[in-house]
């Protein structure tokens, strides 16, 4: 059987598919927006959205054991995963004025894996992203470093000691 790409997309198979600055954007949204919807739930919630993410694989016959390690807690992937959980289980963002349907792509909300692939830490979309958060008076935590400018600086500021 010959390869066919459309074949592929109808069968809702998008990894050939390169990443477009709008899917970049609203992956940096749902990362930052889950890191700060996260923060916000208490015990029984975020026990609750965990098991919303085990319903995730299920279909596929995983169990996801790789959240269970403590150096994943604080993982961009398992924020991805959270931001998938947490809009099918209608919680809120932490953004005013942002639903998870605003930020989440249509793609994204089908697939965690594809929010993971499309998520560039570093980038200057990223950047738009945090720019967008704080036009909504929303800051990150000190300890969370997103973006191409965050970066440069952390770069410039490296050579800079070394010199």
């Amino acid at each position: 059987m010959p390869f066919e790409l459309a074949s592929l997309l109808k069968a809702d198979f998008r990894l050939l598919i390169p990443t477009t600055k709008t899917r970049r954007v609203q992956a940096a949204l749902a990362v930052m927006a889950s890191r700060i919807a996260a923060s916000q739930l208490d015990k029984a919630q975020l026990a609750k959205v965990d098991a919303e993410i085990v319903r995730l694989y299920k279909p596929f016959g995983l169990y996801p054991w790789w959240n269970l390690r403590a150096d994943r807690a604080e993982s961009d992937s398992l924020a991805c995963e959270r931001s998938v959980a947490m809009w099918r289980l209608n919680m809120p963002t932490g953004v005013p004025g942002m639903s998870w349907s605003d930020i989440l792509h249509p793609w994204h909300r089908r697939n965690p894996t594809q929010l993971i692939q499309d998520f560039r830490p570093f980038h200057k979309d990223t950047d738009e992203a945090l720019a967008q958060l704080s036009r909504r008076g929303i800051s990150l935590p000190p300890n969370l470093h997103y973006g191409q400018s965050w970066l440069l600086q952390s770069r410039t500021t490296s050579t800079e000691n070394e010199a």
